[in-house]
């Protein structure tokens, strides 16, 4: 694991508009975690319809047409979770469902 030395940047000089940029950063930060705390029902709400919708957008591409029912149905069905493997997620390889395992689909026969 690599290792940082943070007492180098005690010798640099930060400009106005980095600092500046860097202090937005921390404020929205508060913010958001302000958010959460206040209403996780309206983010839980944003959540699961940002669900529906990217299931919706993924199948159009690849040429799948269904109901809205049938995709709500899948997207309830499914266990939604982004903090396994870091890799797999960032290049969207993720597999939320189970009946998108390898052992649950077609058998070649």
């Amino acid at each position: 694991m690599r290792e940082f030395n943070y007492s180098s940047f005690n010798d640099v000089q930060w400009d106005n508009e980095l600092v500046a940029l860097l202090a937005q950063i921390h404020e929205c930060k508060g913010r958001q975690e302000l958010y959460l705390k206040q209403k996780p029902a309206v983010l839980d709400h944003l959540v699961e319809v940002a669900k529906i919708q990217s299931t919706e957008s993924s199948n159009k591409i690849e040429g799948i047409v269904t109901t809205n029912t049938r995709i709500k149905e899948l997207v309830a069905e499914c266990k939604w979770s982004f903090q396994g493997d870091s890799s797999a997620t960032l290049t969207g390889q993720r597999m939320p469902c189970s009946w998108a395992s390898p052992s649950a689909g077609p058998q070649a026969g």
